[in-house]
């Protein structure tokens, strides 16, 4: 697999309760461009829905020495990723300390609206802010995931605040 998205969704809460899930559709679009252009990409949902040796698991069964770029959607990622015993927590840092031990050549991309604000608490290669779907397929098909952008030591990042490629109905 040349790209894994890793995403999670959020909760509409109405007077108090979660009414149903929210899920952004940056992450389907991104897919759906990248398969367009012949790279493979596998999208994983609910990620916060799995505890960390099966996270592992999806990760090894997904990602090869091949892969160039694991990548999380942090659109919603707001809920719980600070307090370090919550399951978000838990898991992202599994997920990115295990691809990072297991395969060192593949970069690790943050991107969505609030992917500046995870900056702090993770390290990624590359960051993308905003609404970036379109400049991530671009990232990707201009070979900016090659070996000598791996060994660089400081992180890219790049600000983008709307998207530019419009949502088809065969992204969901």
């Amino acid at each position: 697999m040349d790209v894994v998205l890793f995403t999670d969704n959020s909760s509409y809460y109405e007077n108090g309760t979660i009414s149903m899930p929210i899920r952004t559709a940056g992450p389907f679009r991104i897919a759906t461009e990248l398969r367009r252009n012949n790279i493979s990409c596998q999208l994983v949902d609910y990620l916060f829905s799995f505890n960390e040796k099966e996270i592992i698991d999806i990760c090894d069964s997904l990602v090869s020495d091949e892969t160039l770029v694991v990548a999380f959607n942090a659109t919603f990622w707001w809920r719980n990723l600070f307090d370090k015993e919550s399951n978000a927590y838990k898991v992202t840092t599994t997920l990115i300390n295990h691809v990072r031990k297991t395969y060192p050549l593949c970069r690790i991309v943050c991107g969505g609206a609030n992917a500046g604000m995870l900056t702090d608490i993770f390290t990624f290669d590359s960051i993308l802010l905003g609404y970036s779907d379109k400049q991530f397929v671009d990232y990707i098909l201009s070979g900016s995931t090659d070996s000598r952008l791996v060994q660089m030591p400081e992180t890219d990042t790049f600000d983008f605040s709307t998207s530019y490629i419009r949502y088809e109905e065969d992204d969901l």
